[in-house]
This record gives structure tokens, sequence and C-alpha cells, in this order.
């Protein structure tokens, strides 16, 4: 069995893990190295229940009433099969691609991109496998990343990569992918409420569901071979190590001190390990999801795009 070793610049996540439901065995219930990992991986990578799915072909195009108007739905296809995105604006204006969260849609970026749309930016929206309209039963943060690469492909060369949460881990492996195919100039990059790394949330995962060492490393393996990358490539040292190489990307880290899902240390390692960072914390209640919607944070990032800075240093 190869060796793992970790990185992680953060201390771990000791916050207490939610019990497990009574009818979802612990991963000590399978014999089997291999098995325990195989149904740890089908768990970590199977999308929340909240997540709502759009299958039927005819609704799959549509956007709800409080998204602009006149968006224009299009598919690529991706590893996992379609994915479904939308775009607003002129082709001639700065473009900004948005991409959400685990368990969330790109409607949850309606706030972010009426703003944009009123300075005059272009707006794409994605939905990522396994989320919305897209297809797919299994998504992970590579997934994320190539289903953006994907629609970057077909979308144009961004301006500005915003993501929330795994979203915003995954823009930056996106920022760090366009930097090792040459592609120049990089976008500049907005996380919010994002995650530094997949090692703490993982950590976190497998004290939950009692995994251990063995099953970690097996686990990180089938990931691995599944999605085609290498587990040390996906913390910010890294990432950035690769933006620097292309000539950087500056990156806005917008949370909350009360994000009950991703923990504020979080975006202490963004800012520690990404070159040309900088921390703007979003108004007191904002939470995880809520921040989306806050009309201040939405402003930020609006001036982040525009390059102006901060009408005050976000505490």
């Amino acid at each position: 069995m190869r060796e793992y070793v970790a990185c992680m610049s953060l201390p771990p996540d000791t916050r207490p893990p939610a019990p497990l439901p009574d009818d979802l065995p612990p991963l000590t219930h399978w014999a089997s190295v291999s098995d325990a990992a195989a149904e740890a991986v089908r768990r970590f990578t199977t999308p929340p229940s909240i997540t709502r799915r759009i299958t039927d072909a005819q609704l799959r195009p549509a956007m709800p009433k409080f998204m602009p108007l006149d968006g224009v739905h299009r598919d690529v296809l991706g590893s996992e099969g379609r994915v479904a995105f939308w775009s607003w604006g002129h082709a001639d204006w700065p473009l900004v691609v948005c991409l959400h969260g685990w368990g969330g849609r790109g409607t949850q970026w309606s706030s972010l991109a009426n703003a944009l749309l009123d300075v005059q930016h272009r707006v794409v929206v994605l939905d990522a496998p396994a989320h919305g309209a897209s297809d797919g039963d299994r998504a992970s943060m590579p997934g994320f990343r190539n289903a953006l690469l994907r629609v970057l492909d077909a979308s144009g060369t961004p301006h500005a990569l915003v993501g929330h949460s795994l979203g915003g881990l995954a823009v930056l492996a996106a920022i760090a992918s366009r930097a090792n195919a040459g592609v120049s100039p990089l976008p500049m990059a907005v996380s919010i409420g994002a995650p530094s790394s997949v090692d703490r949330p993982m950590s976190r995962f497998l004290r939950r569901h009692q995994g251990t060492d063995a099953v970690h490393v097996e686990m990180i393996a089938q990931l691995e071979k599944r999605w085609h990358f290498h587990w040390r490539d996906l913390d910010t040292v890294s990432l950035a190590a690769h933006a620097d190489a292309g000539g950087g990307a500056p990156l806005l880290v917008v949370h909350a001190a009360d994000d009950a899902q991703v923990p504020l240390i979080e975006s202490e390692g963004l800012v520690n390990d990404w070159p040309r960072a900088e921390r703007w914390l979003a108004p007191e209640g904002s939470g995880h999801v809520k921040i989306l919607r806050e009309p201040r944070v939405v402003q930020r990032i609006v001036d982040f795009v525009r390059g102006q800075p901060a009408v005050s240093d976000g505490r």
C-alpha cells in the first residue's frame, strides 16, 4: 500500500460530526478495506438529498423568473455527460463565470448576476455534474473543475471566475489548469465560503463514518483513479504555485464569521497560500448560503471584479 502524506497547513477540524442515520452503517461494517473505501467514495461523491435535480428534457433549459431575463441555455459534453449553462449580456462585455457549491445550483447567483449585468459584464452560470440540470449521479471537486473548464472552452476568455464553497476551490483549480496549459492572461478569482483544501472536509467525513487510516488511503486511490487526478495537487499551495508560474491571479476571499458549514479558519488558509489574495469578511448573519444574497457581499464582489478597492477593510 502506498504512503499518503496529507498537506494540512491548518489545524484539524475537531468539531464533533453529526451522528450517522440509523439506516447508514459505519464503514467498519465492511470487512474488506477496498469495499469499505468504495462505499466511502460512494457516500463522499453523492450530492445531498437537498440537491435539486432537473432531468426532464423539456424543463432543463428553463431558468426561474427571478433570474435575469433573456438567458441563453447551452449544453457542453463533460466526463459525466451534459453540463448545462446559461449566459447573459453582450459578447464584448467582460465575462464573469460563476460556479455554485456542493448541493447548490446556478440559480443561487441571481443577485450577483443582476448586479454584474447592471455594470455591463457578461455572466455565465453553470450546474455542476449531478446538480441542477446537468447529467451525472456522482460529483467531486475535480469533476466541478472539469465541468467549469468545458464551459470556459465554450464561452470565451473569462475576466473573472467566482465560486461558492466547493465551487470556490474548483475555481482556483481551474485557474491552475489553465496556467498549466499556457493560457494567458489568467482571470481574477473570487472564493466565497470556500475550503482551502479537500483534506479537512475529508478527515471530518471519515470521522463521522468511522473510516480507518487504511480506508482513508484506499479511498484517495479510488478517487484519483475515478477522476484522473493527484490528491496532493488539490490543496491551495499547489494550485497557487501553478497559477503563480502562469503569471498569477488576484483573489478575493469572502467569508462569514458565522459560517457553520465551512469554518472561518479556511479563509485564513486561502489567504496565506495564494499570492495576491485579500480577505473580506461578510456582515454578521450572512452564514454559508445567505451570503450569496447579502447586498454588501454582492457589491464588494462587483467592485473587486471592476478593479475598485473595498470601501472598508472588511474587518
